[in-house]
Formats: C-alpha cells, sequence, structure tokens
C-alpha cells in the first residue's frame, strides 16, 4: 500500500495543487498500464513528426546490461521542456529498459493551474509525477515527494527521472550545466540499490513548430544528440550520514557525470 502525505503536508497545499495530486496519484496507482501505453503513443507521435529524421544516439553500449525488472535512475542535463520526451522515446523504442516511468516535475503549471491538470495526463499520462512544489512553505510536501519516489523506486522495473539542475538552463552554452539540487542525492542515498544512468542531450528547443520544420526540411544541419554514460560510482559518499551537505555531494558527483558526456560532444560537436 502506497503511503499517503499527512494532513499537514497536505494542509499546506492549495486546492487546485491538492486536486490535481489526488488525480495523478490515484491514475499512477490503479491506471498505470494503459497509461503508460498512452504516452508511448503519444511520444511516438511527437517525435516521429518532429525529431525522428535528426536523433543521433550514443553510448548504448550502457544500458545493454539492464531490463525490465531494472530499478533505474535517469539523470540528464535540461534545456528544453522535452528533453524526456526524447530520452522516454528512445529508452521505449531503442532498450529495454522498464516503461514503468515516473518524472518528479517542479509542480509550475501541471499542478498549480486547473488546465495543467488534463495536460498532464495529454502530455505524459501523469507520469510526471510527483510533483515538487516551489514555495518554501510547502517544503513538507516536497518531504513527502522525496519519499514517495523512493518508495516507487523499491517496485521492480521502475524508472525515474531526475534533471538534477532542478530548472531549465538558459545559459548560451550549451555544455555548461547549473549546481544540481541535492534531491537526487538524497533519493539516490535513500535507495543505493537503484542505478544511476547519466544522459546529455543537445539539439531540440522549445518551439514545437521549428522542430517539425527542421525535422523534415533541415534534419542534416539540426541534429539530435543523445548521449548515455556508465553509471557513476560513490559507494562511499552513499554511506555518510543523511544530512543535506551529503546529499549535496552526492548530487554533484552525478552531475558530473553529465558533464563529462557535455565534453565529449563537445569534442565530436564544437
Amino acid at each position: 500500500m502506497i503511503q499517503q502525505p499527512s494532513q499537514e503536508q497536505l494542509r499546506s497545499l492549495t486546492l487546485v495543487e491538492k486536486t490535481a495530486y489526488r488525480i495523478a496519484d490515484f491514475c499512477n496507482q490503479n491506471l498505470k498500464v494503459p497509461l503508460t501505453w498512452w504516452n508511448y503513443t503519444m511520444m511516438n507521435i511527437l517525435i516521429w513528426f518532429g525529431l525522428s529524421r535528426r536523433l543521433h544516439i550514443h553510448g548504448m553500449e550502457n544500458l545493454e546490461q539492464y531490463n525490465e525488472d531494472s530499478r533505474i535512475i535517469m539523470i540528464c542535463n535540461h534545456r528544453t521542456f522535452f528533453d524526456f520526451f526524447v530520452i522516454s522515446w528512445v529508452t521505449f523504442n531503442k532498450t529495454k529498459l522498464p516503461k514503468r516511468i515516473f518524472f518528479p516535475v517542479r509542480s509550475t503549471f501541471f499542478y498549480t493551474s486547473w488546465i495543467g491538470i488534463p495536460f498532464c495526463f495529454f502530455m505524459g499520462g501523469y507520469s510526471m509525477f510527483p510533483p515538487i512544489m516551489r514555495e518554501s512553505s510547502k517544503r513538507s510536501f516536497n518531504r513527502y515527494s522525496i519519499q514517495r519516489v523512493v518508495e516507487e523506486l523499491q517496485s521492480q522495473g521502475t524508472l525515474v527521472g531526475f534533471h538534477p539542475e532542478g530548472t531549465r538552463n538558459k545559459s548560451s552554452d550549451p555544455h555548461s550545466l547549473l549546481s544540481p539540487k541535492k534531491g537526487v542525492g538524497e533519493v539516490y542515498r535513500l535507495y543505493p540499490e537503484a542505478i544511476v544512468l547519466p544522459v546529455y542531450i543537445r539539439g531540440i528547443t522549445n518551439n514545437l513548430l521549428r522542430e517539425f520544420w527542421c525535422n523534415w526540411f533541415s534534419a542534416k544541419n539540426t541534429p539530435i544528440d543523445v548521449y548515455f554514460g556508465p553509471p557513476p560510482q560513490c559507494p562511499e559518499l552513499l554511506k555518510t550520514e543523511p544530512t543535506s551537505e551529503n546529499h549535496q555531494k552526492i548530487a554533484e558527483h552525478c552531475m558530473q557525470s553529465i558533464q563529462t558526456l557535455a565534453y565529449l560532444h563537445k569534442e565530436r560537436r564544437p
């Protein structure tokens, strides 16, 4: 039985946030299989129209030993809204990685507006779950979200996707990364049995119409690169005390594995 947030944790949320959470929670507990295939269908449509002729996938050998029963924490740089749409398409269609997926998402729009609730279904079958609230007054609920992610990882065959940067990186340098938030470090320390897989993605924008045009009329000149790397190894850090400082160190260690992939991309496509 999945543990639910306490009344105190829920009390910090607005009515729309509570409603959005409860709908997404119900769907993830009771409708995960059909919604997974809805998500798969939507990804295939969007990727085929907008990105399929431009994709260049690297490092697939780093995924070969994992299968549908693995417990995966996938970490990726974050420059657009569509980073994990592309990565999910790759994992669904090109690998044996789990199809039971969760993407903890900062709560803007999907969980803070009424129109965000159906969009959360339409765009990802409620896989963008659990929400991470931005306001400091809602940190108690975020404690629940962290525990919920760990609880979901304990189910065989689960993939959780994180953007350690926590927000989109708007730097003009595509190979730069923001400092990571400590959340991914805390989840990894709480569930060290999970496999952390780093990903670096480059070549997408937030303009869907542009992406569609480039896919059909300028694919050669607008490549999208996806690099998968080997898991970062930090056994000593995972045995440290559960402090904010140690969680940050683990997050930074994981982030370095993404930075390594970014440097690799820079060497190949300066």
